[in-house]
């Protein structure tokens, strides 16, 4: 999982979805390897009649966990992300800034020059790797 945050950390605006998806299945196994232990080791540590609750809590607690992160990393990436490209594009709308941002807004950015297209999806990339530091910290 480490390797895989690493190589997501580095990518750019060149980088292929091929090489995204590649790297994502690395991460995805390594996460599963380090997720699926907690369960072992809490059936290992807890008293017979505790297991189910043992086992409960844990798969809470990684469903509450990967969804506070995505809400966090979302709202992070989405701020990050518009502030920069409204940088580049100071005489762009903010709203269609945030849609272009958000997924709904190719429209926006096919409608820019390409030196300008391409400044906004560098600020997007950027702002995308910071948001793999947290695939790189399986603390979080």
């Amino acid at each position: 999982m480490l390797i895989g945050g690493v190589l997501l950390h580095e990518i750019d605006e060149d980088t292929g979805a091929p090489y995204i998806m590649g790297v994502s299945v690395l991460v995805t196994f390594g996460g599963a390897l380090y997720n699926q232990i907690s369960f072992t080791v809490s059936q290992a540590k807890v008293k017979l009649h505790d297991v189910g609750a043992a086992t409960s809590f844990l798969g809470f607690a990684q469903i509450f966990g990967a969804t506070t992160a995505l809400v966090i990393s979302n709202c992070i990436f989405l701020n990050q992300a518009t502030d920069k490209i409204q940088a580049v594009l100071p005489d762009a709308s903010r709203q269609d800034i945030v849609n272009a941002v958000g997924g709904s807004g190719s429209a926006f950015l096919d409608s820019l020059s390409p030196e300008l297209r391409h400044a906004a999806i560098v600020q997007i990339v950027h702002t995308l790797r910071q948001i793999f530091v947290m695939v790189k910290s399986p603390a979080l």
